[in-house]
């Protein structure tokens, strides 16, 4: 089931100038017009729920099966298209309420005197026409474009992308055609009495400021930026004009192939001091830690749900796992409850021939182990189960 909703209100900026002060006047005029109806007591009896399924990156692979001469190397791709990558995974996306994910990928193809052509390795394209097709027969609802990729073939592509998710319905967020528009969060339309926002960034990273000029400006298009103070300003702006806000972050961050490292750590304590319930990071290509601070939990990252590119898990001597995050909120009268199944699925497509799928049991083990031994608290938390779909750890969150 796909809920449209349009509006995204809100931005804060970390300085007090003009324009600034601008911005967040119209954000509030944004927020006020677009509030839902009042919050009411819920009946004793009754509970409402929405569940909203997380995966992780996305990029049809185009760059990793060309030769420089642009003869394709590898015939997976060209021979059975981009939907028989999603084919086993596709039931439980299918199953969603909500369905969202990082796009890392502009939905174009090679944009000529592409200033980052020379600048810039690993540039992502696509068949635009197939690619919009997959999406909306996965059913997406919402996907992420604060990433590293998304302007990869400059503004012109990302307009593309832009234009060409709104054609089916799907809404995007982490990016826009400036950065009023790249910060403002998704309101999830849903059952619940209180509104559910999905917010994301980019986290800061020198090069994509100076180099790639990646990150939304006041008059240029590009990806929201985070560094650790835009996103706690951020955070805290949708808290304050909705008190009651839930709040789930969604930031693009870590080194590929690696455990997460100091700067994640930062900048998502900050995040949950500034306000958000949960935590859902992507960009590494593989699983990262599960950890709780401050009573809100934090997946660090999920890793791939499809990347098409060949992979440098053996050489980063890295697992080869990945997550679809299926969470599930409850709202009674005591509070909101939080559930998760968490899908490990393999991610490396030396051994899937690019079709990612759920793990066996002993993989399972495996993966728990790693878990465990990188939070050890989580050998409670977690309860290995089995579905129709696949291999689930089973996990309240709170």
């Amino acid at each position: 089931m796909r809920f449209i909703f349009n509006s995204r209100p809100f931005h804060l900026k970390n300085d007090h100038n003009k324009r600034n002060l601008f911005f967040l006047f119209l954000s509030l005029l944004l927020i006020v017009f677009s509030c839902k109806t009042p919050k009411l007591p819920i009946p004793n009896s009754q509970t409402n729920q929405v569940e909203i399924v997380f995966g992780g990156d996305i990029d049809f692979g185009d760059r990793y099966h060309l030769h420089k001469n642009n003869i394709v190397s590898n015939c997976v791709l060209q021979e059975k298209g981009y939907a028989n990558s999603f084919a086993i995974v596709k039931p439980l996306l299918k199953s969603a309420e909500l369905l969202v994910a990082n796009l890392e990928t502009p939905i174009s193809g090679q944009i000529k005197n592409n200033r980052l052509q020379n600048l810039k390795n690993y540039l992502h394209w696509c068949k635009a026409e197939e690619a919009i097709a997959v999406l909306a027969d996965l059913d997406f609802d919402y996907l992420s474009l604060g990433n590293n990729h998304s302007l990869d073939q400059g503004v012109e592509g990302m307009e593309t992308t832009f234009k060409l998710l709104s054609t089916v319905n799907i809404e995007y967020f982490g990016a826009g055609k400036n950065e009023l528009e790249a910060s403002k969060p998704i309101v999830i339309k849903n059952k619940l009495l209180r509104n559910i926002y999905l917010t994301g960034g980019f986290e800061y990273r020198e090069k994509y400021k100076t180099t790639y000029r990646f990150y939304a400006e006041e008059k240029k298009a590009g990806v929201n930026e985070w560094t650790v103070e835009n996103a706690k300003l951020q955070i805290r702006g949708i808290k304050k004009l909705d008190s009651t806000a839930i709040i789930i972050a969604f930031p693009h961050w870590g080194a590929n192939y690696k455990w997460k490292h100091k700067d994640q750590e930062l900048l998502a304590e900050q995040l949950i001091e500034a306000g958000a319930d949960l935590i859902v990071g992507h960009g590494a290509h593989k699983f990262q830690e599960i950890e709780k601070k401050s009573g809100r939990w934090i997946f660090y990252n999920l890793g791939n749900l499809v990347m098409n590119s060949t992979g440098r898990y053996k050489k980063q001597n890295a697992l080869p796992y990945s997550m679809i995050l299926k969470l599930n909120i409850i709202e009674t009268n005591s509070g909101i409850q939080l559930q998760s199944k968490i899908y490990p699925i393999l991610s490396n497509n030396k051994t899937t021939n690019y079709q990612p799928h759920f793990v066996s049991k002993k993989e399972m083990d495996l993966i728990k182990l790693t878990l465990v031994e990188k939070t050890p608290y989580l050998e409670k938390e977690l309860t290995i189960s089995k579905d129709k779909f696949g291999y689930y750890f089973n996990m309240k969150l709170d």
